[in-house]
């Protein structure tokens, strides 16, 4: 997360002689990011594989804090929906969400056998 990140940098940044190994550096920022919210650490490996594992997909709010599950749930609010919809030009201003499916175009092939 941004605030272990910044917590980090701010005590190793403050000491000029210190050299970075920026592999070490991630993956002890990635533990540090589990150790606060496990469900936090999963969200690289999930957004890799497009959410379709279960862990990826809880039926409950997977956040270990409060806030957390406040923050998503605002994702599900009618009106930022909207807005997010507009952003993406998924929609246009002033339509509904979700945006009208448009029936795809199909096409039919008749086949005449001869006897």
């Amino acid at each position: 997360s941004t605030e272990v990140t910044t917590e980090y940098l701010e005590k190793e940044l403050s000491n000029e002689t210190t050299n970075f190994d920026f592999v070490a550096i991630e993956a002890m920022l990635k533990e540090r990011i589990i150790q606060r919210d496990a469900y936090c650490g999963t969200i690289d490996s999930c957004l890799n594989e497009d959410f379709t594992p279960a862990v990826c997909r809880p039926s409950t709010c997977p956040y270990s804090d409060t806030i957390g599950c406040r923050y998503m749930l605002s994702c599900l609010d009618v009106d930022i929906k909207k807005k997010y919809g507009v952003a993406l030009n998924l929609i246009k201003e002033g339509e509904d969400w979700p945006p009208k499916l448009v029936a795809a175009e199909t096409t039919t092939t008749t086949t005449t056998t001869t006897t």
